[in-house]
């Protein structure tokens, strides 16, 4: 995708709404364009903002924001002006104040992220028991002693006297 402020006429839009900060309607009449050509084409050259330098993203914000609150003093004064009766322009400007309010947000970035990247090393989760079953056996392997057990002289288990109990008296335990 090439740079949209390669076209002469989207670096006109930028230069004279973006650091002469001149007027929409302004723009509109010197570049011969409609006022939502305008907007078109400066929402094209936002949306390429990466490849921007920094200062004109900080430039176009600081306008955007200082125009978004021109834009809500005059819909609430609008608003203040509107009769109480007047339910559809209640509403349809209120609407207008949300988008404005909305637009603001998002200029700023109060809003939560979109899209959430992750990176890092996923492992399974089997795989990460597994692993430490294996060490936990490694481990207590090191500790395994070849032994046996051997009754002291004189000493009997307590099997070996009960069967000899049982035979002394004669029963067989059935």
């Amino acid at each position: 995708m090439s740079d949209p402020l390669d076209d002469p006429i989207n670096r006109k839009i930028w230069d004279m709404r973006i650091r002469a900060r001149l007027p929409m309607a302004q723009v509109s009449e010197e570049t011969g364009l409609s006022r939502s050509q305008v907007w078109r084409r400066l929402t094209t050259i936002v949306e390429a903002v990466p490849t921007l330098s920094p200062e004109e993203v900080t430039t176009y914000r600081r306008i955007e924001i200082a125009n978004l609150e021109e834009n809500e003093a005059v819909i609430q004064d609008a608003l203040l002006a509107c009769g109480q009766s007047d339910h559809l322009g209640i509403s349809r400007l209120s609407n207008a104040l949300l988008r404005v309010q909305k637009r603001r947000s998002s200029l700023l970035g109060l809003d939560a992220p979109k899209h959430v990247r992750v990176e890092g090393l996923v492992q399974d989760p089997v795989g990460v028991v597994l692993d430490r079953v294996r060490l936990g056996i490694s481990a207590a392997e090191e500790h395994i002693v070849d032994a046996e057990i051997v009754e002291p002289d004189g000493l009997e288990s307590e099997e070996a006297t009960a069967e000899s109990n049982r035979h002394e008296t004669g029963t067989d335990g059935d």
